[in-house]
C-alpha cells in the first residue's frame, strides 16, 4: 500500500514554522527552508508534509550541534568570553549546514 502524501501550501507551512508567508518566501529565495515544488496548473509553491518534518528535525539537530560545540568549548577549554563562544557556535552551525547541504545535492528543487 502506498504511503499517503500530504501537500501543504505556503500559509500552512508558515504557520507550522511560526513565521509569516512573506518570511517563508524570503527564506526560500535565500536557498533555505524546507524543500518545495511548484504545483501545476497554477504554479503555486507547495510542500510535502514529510519534507517539512524532516527539515525541522535537521534544523534542530544543527542547533543542538552548535550548542554542543559551545558547551564543549566552555567546559573543556575554560572559555568564558561570550563573543568567542558565539563565534564557535556560529562556525559549528555553518559547518553542519554545509555538510547537510552536501548530502542533499540533487535531491530537492528550490523555486
Amino acid at each position: 500500500m502506498a504511503a499517503l502524501t500530504v501537500i501543504l501550501d505556503v500559509k500552512q507551512v508558515a504557520a507550522i514554522l511560526g513565521m509569516t508567508p512573506p518570511a517563508l518566501h524570503a527564506l526560500r529565495r535565500a536557498g533555505g527552508g524546507p524543500p518545495c515544488f511548484r504545483y501545476i496548473p497554477r504554479g503555486r509553491v507547495v510542500y510535502r508534509l514529510q519534507d517539512v518534518v524532516l527539515w525541522v528535525s535537521v534544523v534542530n539537530v544543527r542547533a543542538a550541534s552548535a550548542l554542543a560545540a559551545v558547551y564543549d568549548a566552555a567546559v573543556t577549554e575554560g572559555i568564558a568570553d561570550y563573543n568567542e563562544l558565539r563565534t564557535r557556535a556560529l562556525t559549528a552551525a555553518q559547518q553542519a549546514q554545509e555538510k547537510h547541504d552536501g548530502t542533499l545535492t540533487g535531491t530537492q528543487t528550490r523555486h
